[in-house]
């Protein structure tokens, strides 16, 4: 269960339907123009997720992402 204390990541948001519904400390997510108020976006490819400090995620969501990351990427990601 996401707690309000959490960090989200959404992995391939799209229009981010799930990620503008989610109550956390922190939401990060990755298309700007269509995210809600306090949702902090990162734009890179999805398979690069450096910019994440080791275990700083509680939850991660990815919908209809995996089949577009290369099979030589998936293990990165």
């Amino acid at each position: 269960m996401i707690e309000p204390q959490h960090c989200v990541l959404e992995l391939g948001a799209g229009y981010g339907h799930f990620i503008n519904q989610v109550t956390a400390r922190k939401r990060i997510d990755e298309f700007p123009s269509y995210l809600g108020p306090g949702v902090e976006f990162q734009v890179r490819d999805g398979a690069d997720l450096s910019f994440l400090e080791p275990g700083s995620v509680d939850f991660a969501f990815a919908s209809n992402l995996f089949e577009h990351i290369s099979q030589d990427d998936l293990p990165e990601c």
